[in-house]
């Protein structure tokens, strides 16, 4: 299945990342510059730390959505990205 979306958002349900529609949600964007079919590694050439907004963190959702909000799916692909998180 090939897709024609071209850009992708990580999204996270605890941060108050950039806002999307008056929701604070994207931690990442990123352009898909390779073809389907081939692995694709993305690193921010800045990185932002992003403020909790719950008080107790019990779990943490992340997905993926392209520019019009619908969930990007990479074929039951392993997807693998690393976060950190530091108590202030």
């Amino acid at each position: 299945m090939i897709t024609t979306t071209d850009k992708v958002h990580l999204k996270c349900d605890c941060v108050d990342g950039s806002i999307v529609n008056g929701i604070r949600e994207i931690v990442f964007s990123y352009n898909l510059s390779a073809p389907p079919g081939y692995k694709i590694i993305k690193e921010p050439k800045i990185i932002l730390y992003e403020k909790i907004n719950k008080t107790r963190l019990e779990s943490i959702q992340f997905f993926l959505e392209d520019p019009n909000h619908n969930p990007v799916e990479f074929n039951s692909e392993t997807l693998m990205f690393t976060i950190q998180i530091i108590k202030n």
